[in-house]
């Protein structure tokens, strides 16, 4: 499990539950990514790296694109703002990186 993309996706579900009540469609898109955030962080637990970051930085993408057009169309400035935060800390948080911890007995001392 990736804790910080779980953190950020129960972020933005929060956020789109309090921009469904300003702007519906722009509420929805950021449940979307929240959830697929949340369903992301339990499925890339043995993943390559590559998968993960990739993974992030899609849903960083997908929220700037959100940003960028809830700029031009004039949605309220602190949901704009605050998809524009969690769209570059999806992005930010692909190239932070955590030693794994081993999961089971060390058998490599065993031989």
């Amino acid at each position: 499990m990736k804790p910080v993309l779980a953190v950020l996706g129960i972020g933005i579900i929060i956020l789109g539950l309090f921009g469904i009540s300003r702007v519906d469609w722009m509420g929805w898109i950021n449940l979307a990514i929240g959830v697929l955030a949340l369903v992301s962080s339990g499925a890339l637990g043995k993943t390559p790296r590559s998968t993960t970051m990739a993974t992030q930085i899609g849903l960083g993408i997908a929220a700037l694109v959100v940003w960028v057009v809830a700029l031009s169309v004039g949605v309220v400035p602190w949901l704009t703002w605050w998809t524009f935060a969690f769209g570059v800390a999806f992005i930010l948080s692909a190239f932070v990186s955590r030693p794994e911890l081993p999961t089971g007995p060390d058998t490599t001392r065993l031989r």
